[in-house]
């Protein structure tokens, strides 16, 4: 009979799948329009943990790249990933199912707004557009900044972010629709247009989070979500309705818990918190 640790390792390699594989280092580290070893291209293609030897580098990004399988991008926060204003998907999971793409010390930037994709519902998404089926995205000690409609999270895809950075963004900073789910832990959104909109049924819980000078709002939830809120704060927020949290559609469950708010502003109802009807497009008077 086959030993039961032989069984067990055999199990484990199957759950690591394709982040089991060699990942690449990139040295050619001035933009993705280089090719052969040591390329982004070349780093991407196979998935696994992508690494760079650049020293402080601004690599120059050009085009979307599509995400076939599991990655994890590591950039020792020395590496800033740029698109100088151009209309992409910096990253994108669209085909391919069980995808995990995970981003650790490293800054992104500089995206303007995604183009329409005839291939994906998912609209937005111009550092990151997941839609591939049960995809997970994982960003860690990451920094978003002057981008537009920066990360949309569509399908099942689960998420958790940690330790990061969004200022700055035009657009949606960070949407997310249908069965998405996740966490949001010791995060910072300032100075973004819009900072997170949740949609769907699934828990998403957001801890230890701060959401400052959004001109409007911090956080939208609509539809019948599922939000927990805890040790969070939201300052000097902006707003036509609910400046620092705004409820709209058909509401669930929201709980907030040990969170500060301060200096929130509206010109219509909410400082702090309002709930509308979901088709309201303008403010409503207080």
């Amino acid at each position: 009979m086959r030993p039961v640790w032989l069984l067990g390792l055999a199990v484990l390699a199957s759950a690591l799948g394709s982040n089991a594989r060699a990942g690449g280092t990139v040295t050619q580290c001035a933009s993705d329009e280089q090719t052969g070893p040591g390329s982004l291209d070349a780093a991407l293609a196979g998935g696994g943990t992508v690494t760079f030897a650049c020293g402080t580098a601004t690599i120059r990004i050009t085009r979307s790249h599509e995400i076939g399988v599991s990655t994890a991008i590591d950039g020792a926060n020395t590496v800033t990933l740029d698109a100088e204003g151009r209309p992409l998907r910096m990253f994108w999971l669209l085909r391919n199912p069980g995808i995990v793409l995970e981003l650790t010390r490293i800054k992104l930037q500089g995206t303007g707004a995604a183009p329409v994709a005839r291939l994906s519902p998912c609209a937005g998404g111009s550092i990151i557009s997941a839609w591939s089926p049960n995809a997970e995205v994982r960003m860690t000690n990451v920094t978003v900044a002057g981008s537009v409609d920066a990360i949309t999270l569509c399908g099942d895809t689960r998420f958790t972010i940690a330790a990061s950075t969004f200022a700055g963004d035009r657009g949606t900073t960070l949407s997310t629709s249908n069965q998405s789910s996740g966490r949001i832990e010791q995060t910072s959104f300032v100075g973004n247009q819009r900072a997170v909109q949740i949609g769907g049924s699934r828990p998403v819980m957001l801890y230890k989070t701060r959401f400052q000078d959004n001109t409007e709002y911090g956080l939208s939830v609509h539809v019948p979500a599922d939000v927990e809120v805890r040790h969070s704060q939201f300052m000097g927020n902006g707003g036509p309705n609910g400046a620092a949290i705004l409820l709209s559609g058909r509401a669930g469950t929201m709980l907030v818990r040990s969170t500060v708010f301060n200096d929130n502003h509206s010109t219509g109802v909410g400082g702090a918190i309002a709930v509308v009807p979901f088709t309201a497009a303008a403010p409503l008077s207080p």
